[in-house]
């Protein structure tokens, strides 16, 4: 099984790092996430080093204390930060600012690697053992389980080895966009408005057509005028796309 997950990483990182660099793709993104991709593609590694670029230092910091780590919500006292910007020059990344989480601590991406870093190697078996565990059930009992634990145990495993300890650095990220996000809706013209501003807002929403928007997207100049032209040319229609 092992085997197999890592055959599918690899396999994926390949096709991902052919996909984010490939004109026809990134021409239908939004500026700011055709250059993100791109740049994560553009390295030796692909996308496996370049979407997750912090683990070229997380495991030396984790190496450096292996046994109780650096403490919780570890500072970066030891030049991790720079230590990854330039290791990522030297593989081919571009460097940028998009790291997450906190400037001034160790950089790590994923609940995995956070544990290990901070709280040593017993951080990190406590994670290990969790997916053990998961996979064990879906093993043991696959015929038995449903939709919604292969739903939430894929998601977890996910975090686990992909994505930060913490929301609060998927919201920093998020809320470089979220001004051009408003703007964009703000500046449609021809079309009765309401925006609300929440999480979720469609049970406060008074008009005919629903649509969302999240703060990273941004809406192009006379985008709801022509969904509201959509659905008057076909009455019956429940929903647009395109």
């Amino acid at each position: 099984l092992s085997i197999i997950l890592i055959l599918a990483v690899l396999v994926a990182n390949a096709a991902f790092s052919l996909l984010f660099s490939s004109e026809w793709f990134l021409e239908n993104l939004p500026i700011e996430s055709a250059e993100k991709f791109q740049k994560q593609a553009m390295g030796e590694y692909g996308v496996l080093l370049g979407g997750r670029s912090e683990t070229l230092v997380s495991i030396d910091a984790f190496l450096a204390k292996p046994f109780l780590g650096h403490g919780s919500w570890a500072k970066d006292k030891d030049g991790y930060r720079q230590l990854l910007a330039t290791r990522k020059y030297e593989l081919g990344y571009s460097d940028n600012d998009d790291l997450h989480g906190d400037l001034d601590l160790i950089p790590v991406h994923s609940y995995l690697m956070g544990a290990l870093v901070w709280a040593g190697i017993g951080g990190g078996l406590f994670w290990i053992f969790l997916i053990r565990s998961i996979l064990h059930e879906i093993l043991m009992n696959s015929r038995y389980l449903g939709f919604y634990f292969y739903n939430g145990a894929i998601g977890l495993i996910w975090n686990i080895l992909f994505s930060p300890f913490g929301a609060n650095a998927r919201w920093d990220a998020a809320a470089k966009f979220l001004e051009r996000a408003i703007c964009s809706v703000l500046s449609q013209e021809g079309v009765d408005l309401e925006y609300i501003v929440v999480d979720p807002g469609f049970s406060y929403a008074t008009g005919d057509i629903l649509g969302f928007v999240n703060s990273d997207d941004e809406l192009l100049p006379d985008a709801l005028k022509k969904i509201a032209s959509a659905f008057k040319g076909k009455p019956g229609a429940d929903a647009v796309s395109g």
